[in-house]
């Protein structure tokens, strides 16, 4: 149970670490990449701001262009390089003009401009130029914007925080598994000494119960049957059952229950269960249908097994209304078995309740109502022996507030777990 609390804390705190590192990362690259697309979108706004400056070129071969040209590629030519192409309405080529310095051939721009005009769209992406469209009477031109050294510059940078966040996490994921063994520490603490409690106490109460039953039993050979022995014997008894249960309980969750794996029909085992607890559904004028699949067999303790039905039995029993029918089912899914009890419930059952139904002395009942004769630990001890086989149980509501208990057990037990049962075997 300790284990699973540490677990549960780290997987709690990465995660919550993690969530708050990708709402950062994801923050910083995407303002990032945000402001490159801006910065490209603003440049070539102001690229497309002069309304004659994709005309012919008017400059003497060899020399700088002029104009707006002229200005802008005298100022930004180690940082910028564009060009555009002049597309008819229908997408094709007209012109290409490459006169900024971009080391693109006059195929390539083509292309670009024809994957641009078919996406419709006044902005946009080609590769790695940044574009945007312009429509005219001469056509459609297309202006593109080299932005390779930028978007490698973006991809470096979320390449170094993905790598950089990642050690970091490995790092605090150290720190929170070392920490996490101090941190659980007294919770461990207080659970041993619950338990301990649990041994000492019951050690303690079983011998003076086992006097007053003794006494009991002279008393009503004495005086004979008496209304108050009675009622003394009763409640010896039900304490008696209490302390060996919880007894039972704290050897299961501490491993310290042997179990003798072996081999077992648990077809036939399921099946004789449910029958010796068909006269006493009888006399409570409740019914028990069985659907057993016949000829299963499953690696497990067949007195722990045994016992987990006849809790289910018991608890469906006790929690059923007269006349009331109680299912309980075993069927194959793949390489596990599925042990169903099924019954009408006494009380409504809220569904966010149902996994408190396992804990120690919960009652479904407000009012704690003992008279059924439970402890209220029968689920617990139910969840115990399922766990220690290796499986899952838990409950759910179905219509007319019918409780389903299903236990989920593999067929083949693990063999380190084979091998750890057989050393506390006697």
């Amino acid at each position: 149970m300790i284990q699973k609390l540490r677990i549960r804390f780290i997987i709690l705190s990465m995660s919550t670490l993690l969530a708050v590192l990708l709402v950062i990362l994801g923050g910083i690259n995407i303002t990032n990449y945000s402001g490159i697309v801006s910065e490209a979108d603003r440049t070539l706004t102001a690229l497309s701001e002069p309304p004659d400056r994709f005309s012919k070129n008017k400059n003497s071969p060899g020399k700088e262009p002029n104009g707006f040209w002229g200005k802008f590629f005298s100022e930004d030519r180690n940082t910028s390089r564009f060009f555009s192409v002049l597309l008819t309405l229908d997408g094709s080529v007209l012109e290409t003009d490459l006169q900024s310095g971009t080391i693109i051939e006059p195929a390539e721009a083509s292309d670009l401009a024809v994957k641009a005009f078919s996406k419709s769209a006044s902005h946009g992406f080609a590769g790695i130029y940044r574009f945007c469209t312009q429509s005219g009477s001469d056509g459609v031109r297309i202006l593109f914007l080299d932005c390779g050294r930028e978007i490698k510059s973006f991809r470096r940078f979320l390449m170094t925080s993905i790598v950089l966040s990642a050690l970091g996490l490995l790092l605090i994921f150290g720190i929170v598994v070392y920490f996490s063994g101090r941190i659980v520490r007294p919770f461990a603490e207080s659970y041993e000494k619950q338990k301990q409690f649990i041994t000492d106490a019951g050690h303690e109460i079983k011998t003076p119960l086992a006097i007053i039953q003794a006494d009991a039993d002279v008393l009503e050979m004495e005086l004979g049957e008496n209304e108050w022995l009675a009622d003394i014997q009763a409640h010896v008894k039900q304490l008696s059952g209490l302390t060996n249960d919880l007894f039972s309980l704290a050897r299961m969750e501490e491993g310290r229950a042997p179990l003798q794996i072996l081999e077992i029909p648990i077809s036939d085992l399921i099946s004789e269960a449910g029958e010796s607890f068909q006269s006493l559904a009888q006399t409570q004028g409740k019914v028990i249908q069985r659907a057993v699949a016949p000829m299963l067999s499953m690696e497990a303790d067949e007195k722990a097994l045994r016992q987990l039905v006849n809790i289910l039995l018991d608890n469906a029993l006790k929690y059923s209304p007269e006349g009331g029918s109680i299912r309980l089912s075993l069927e194959k899914q793949g390489k596990l078995l599925k042990l169903t009890v099924s019954n009408p419930s006494l009380v409504p059952l809220p569904e966010e309740n149902l996994d408190r139904l396992f804990e120690r002395f919960y009652r479904a009942d407000p009012s704690r109502n003992s008279q059924t004769g439970g402890h209220g630990i029968g689920l617990s001890i139910a969840k115990a022996i399922v766990t220690a086989h290796g499986g899952q149980i838990h409950a759910s509501i179905a219509e007319n507030n019918a409780l389903h208990i299903t236990a989920t057990l593999p067929q083949k037990q693990p063999a380190n777990i084979m091998r750890s049962q057989a050393r506390k075997v006697p």
